[in-house]
């Protein structure tokens, strides 16, 4: 079972860098690191140094705290079911706002002033991740249904880093709210990405969500699905273990879902044995040869 890990954050050794150079990793980031300046901070410069290691990084970011808040400013509740935002036109436009208007803006800008040549769009630009309807209970929240990652390709084999905002459009071009961990995984698996990296805010996947005691340092696809057929996994922690299987499923050998709440946890991430969180992979071998 896995703790948030205590030791300081180490820098990527020439052996690691050498063997993640020409890979993609998608990163999902959310959760606590956004809204902590300091956290957010760190993790911009994680990603600019595996750019700068020659990996192709594209960050998908989420914004759940800063759009429920400006749904309050603006007299409206948010209302969750299944860990899935419901979304009417009024949390829609709100939503768009936040995401687009606020959130992905700053990241962008962020990562220029460290040097890194940043992109910003919605998934649903150029036609990149197509989306219908997931539910009507949900409302305008999408599930997705295809990504076509020519404009991803573009921007990465230019040097670019792709900064996406979870938000797609069906075929008649209506708007959805996506969740960022299900964007991030169709996007992981239609780049054929080495690695999923979920930012978030607890220490792992646990075998029993009250107890971080049983946080798991690692596991394996199979093991998950037994672990969310059998109850363990609730709330917020759905949809990211629904994204991690699909991911695996896809193709994508390694998952790995981590506390973003500790500073430089995407970098350690990529050291063997410091990711500060939950590693999945497709099998038991795979284990072995992953950080």
């Amino acid at each position: 079972m896995n703790q948030t890990l205590k030791n300081p954050p180490i820098e990527i050794g020439p052996r690691t860098a050498h063997r993640i150079s020409g890979t993609t990793v998608v990163v999902k980031y959310g959760g606590a690191a956004m809204v902590d300046s300091d956290l957010r901070a760190a993790c911009l410069q994680d990603v600019a140094r595996l750019h700068g290691q020659g990996v192709r990084v594209v960050l998908v970011h989420g914004g759940g705290p800063e759009v429920s808040q400006e749904m309050r400013r603006q007299g409206l509740e948010p209302r969750f079911v299944g860990g899935l935002r419901v979304t009417d036109e009024a949390a829609l436009v709100v939503t768009q706002r936040v995401l687009v208007g606020s959130t992905n803006r700053a990241l962008v800008a962020g990562l220029q002033a460290l040097g890194i040549p940043a992109v910003g769009f919605c998934a649903g630009d150029g036609g990149t991740v197509r989306v219908t309807g997931k539910s009507a209970d949900l409302g305008l929240v999408g599930e997705v249904s295809a990504v076509n990652p020519d404009l991803l390709q573009t921007l990465l084999g230019s040097g670019f880093v792709p900064v996406v905002a979870p938000l797609g459009a069906d075929a008649g071009g209506q708007a959805y709210n996506v969740n960022a961990d299900t964007i991030a995984s169709a996007v992981a698996a239609a780049l054929n990405a080495s690695r999923l990296v979920l930012l978030t805010d607890v220490d792992g996947i646990r075998t029993n969500p009250d107890d971080p005691e049983t946080a798991m340092r690692n596991c394996t696809g199979q093991e998950l699905r037994q672990l969310k057929a059998g109850g363990a996994v609730q709330g917020g922690m759905i949809p990211k273990v629904e994204a991690v299987l699909q991911t695996l499923s896809a193709g994508v050998q390694t998952v790995q879902v981590l506390d973003g709440r500790r500073p430089h946890a995407l970098r350690d991430a990529l050291v063997p044995g410091r990711a500060a969180g939950t590693t999945v992979t497709t099998c038991e071998e795979a284990l072995c040869q992953t950080a």
